[in-house]
């Protein structure tokens, strides 16, 4: 009985495994998925410059709070001043990884092209003529959100508080 239970299970993952796919991730996007450069949190979008693709549908930056596609000016500095080392990471056991957010906007994609985006086949907003340039690598932008002060924050809240109790003894 044990040994059928288990010839099942197997069975049973190999079919859910075979119909597995990528799935578009809706969650705000980590640290891990974009860089910052001049003041511009820049994430390698897409393998792909059109809206639908085969399979996949590539969402536009809306999607995600914040972010939008690149101007001209933009995708000016993308061109010239970043390189692919701006786009690679570090992680916690001293390997490198490429940054990018494909599965934050794509159905299907979870792949990039590097050979695209050294030949400096990138871009933001779509293109109009898919048949011909879509096999370009889409960047969104989003300018970076600025940090919130906390510890003046807290330093005016707890002013407040005292001030308040202050009142009530002043009061009575």
């Amino acid at each position: 009985m044990i040994k059928l239970i288990s010839q099942f299970l197997v069975v049973l993952s190999f079919i859910t495994a075979g119909v597995a796919n990528a799935t578009l991730i809706t969650a705000d996007l980590t640290e891990n998925n974009y860089i910052n450069y001049k003041g511009l949190d820049w994430a390698w979008a897409s393998p792909v410059n059109v809206e639908v693709y085969g399979s996949n549908r590539l969402y536009s930056p809306t999607l995600h709070e914040g972010w939008r596609f690149a101007s001209e000016n933009e995708l000016i500095i993308l061109k010239t001043e970043l390189t692919l080392q701006d786009f690679t990471g570090i992680d916690g056991s001293g390997n490198e990884f490429t940054i990018q957010a494909i599965e934050y906007w794509n159905t299907h994609y979870v792949r990039f092209n590097i050979e695209d985006f050294n030949n400096d086949w990138v871009n933001s907003s779509w293109t109009i003529t898919p048949n011909i340039d879509w096999n370009y690598e889409t960047f969104y932008v989003r300018d970076t959100p600025s940090d919130v002060p906390e510890p003046s924050t807290i330093l005016i809240f707890a002013i407040a508080l005292i001030a308040l109790s202050l009142r009530k003894r002043a009061i009575k």
